[in-house]
């Protein structure tokens, strides 16, 4: 192992140990606690108000982009959130008064809505999926949660787990190691290419995954409940973060190559190179590097390409190599 992969591998362990030490100590404890049914419905709307919104956006740029691993990732914080946002409105005393069984339901199933979608990436993360599979089980896992959301409006179909019993140990176990595990493939990435974004997404992972422990506790309103919540919003925002950014130097780095490919000149396209960016392109050296795959993956040139040619991530990278050739010997020449 060197010592970047030691590095990061550091760095998400103490990340998880600060998430799930709290999770448990507040779960064991019971300690923290503000139960107010308005105080939970305010900042339960607010948060998944924002947490859909954010990662929604996220999702769109990505399935827009064509970035198939951030939007699987995307998708599963934005049915998070549409139920986290559910679960604030059916609060028993505030907004809505129902049976109390919508309340839980909501909460949990926001947990088990990241599964899907997360252990879809984990199955196909070693090939190029190149069908729009991927793009059909993020919007169907949106959609699903919203139509779950409204269902639980007018008939409370699932029963939530008990708390503290084998049942939703297993539910939130299931949870816990799926994003974990997905959280590891990101760090990997991270590791292997000083790739700064899989490290945010394993980070956001990671975070999330805590969230799943105040289940097995139970208690709205506690401590455990709180620092669930919590982990949540920073999840989300991390991942959010992170996808914004990646996709800004996507469209740089797609126009790039794109000049090559089309044989459009750089002037024509505009492209603005910072020294940085090219910088991180020339340490590409591995086709199956994550920066070289949103190269050919994004505009409309390059992604017509990869379909109608086959173009695959070895054949663009000596294409990337020529480019940036040509773009240091124009600057050299001005």
């Amino acid at each position: 192992m060197n010592v970047r992969s030691e590095s990061v591998s550091r760095g998400v362990t103490l990340l998880g140990i600060a998430a799930f030490g709290p999770a448990l100590v507040l779960g064991l404890t019971g300690a923290g606690s503000a139960s107010s049914p308005w105080v939970i419905a305010t900042v339960m709307v607010a948060s998944g108000v924002l947490c859909t919104a954010a990662a929604g956006a996220s999702l769109v740029v990505s399935v827009r982009l064509r970035f198939t691993e951030n939007a699987l990732v995307a998708a599963a914080f934005t049915a998070a959130g549409l139920l986290v946002l559910a679960h604030g409105l059916f609060s028993p005393g505030a907004f809505f008064d129902g049976t109390g069984k919508e309340f839980g339901a909501s909460g949990q199933l926001s947990a088990l809505f990241c599964i899907p979608t997360l252990a879809f990436l984990l199955a196909t993360r070693d090939r190029l999926d190149r069908s729009s599979t991927w793009r059909a089980l993020s919007l169907l896992i949106v959609v699903a949660a919203a139509v779950t959301a409204i269902t639980l409006f007018f008939t409370p179909f699932f029963t939530p787990f008990k708390p503290e019993t084998a049942s939703v140990a297993v539910a939130a176990g299931v949870a816990i190691i799926v994003q974990l595990l997905a959280a590891r493939h990101f760090a990997q990435l991270a590791a292997r290419f000083d790739d700064h974004y899989s490290a945010a997404l394993a980070a956001a992972l990671t975070v999330n995954a805590a969230v799943p422990v105040f289940f097995y506790f139970g208690g709205p309103g506690s401590g455990a409940y709180w620092w669930a919540h919590g982990m949540c919003m920073v999840g989300v925002s991390l991942a959010a973060i992170a996808i914004w950014f990646k996709a800004r130097q996507a469209q740089a780095l797609s126009m790039l190559v794109g000049s090559v490919v089309t044989t459009k000149p750089m002037r024509e396209l505009q492209v603005d190179i910072a020294p940085a960016i090219l910088r991180s392109l020339k340490s590409i050296t591995d086709p199956s590097d994550p920066r070289l795959a949103v190269v050919y993956a994004t505009g409309d040139d390059l992604a017509a390409m990869s379909v109608e040619q086959d173009l695959r991530p070895a054949s663009v990278l000596p294409i990337l190599k020529r480019a940036l050739l040509a773009v240091e010997a124009g600057a050299v020449r001005s």
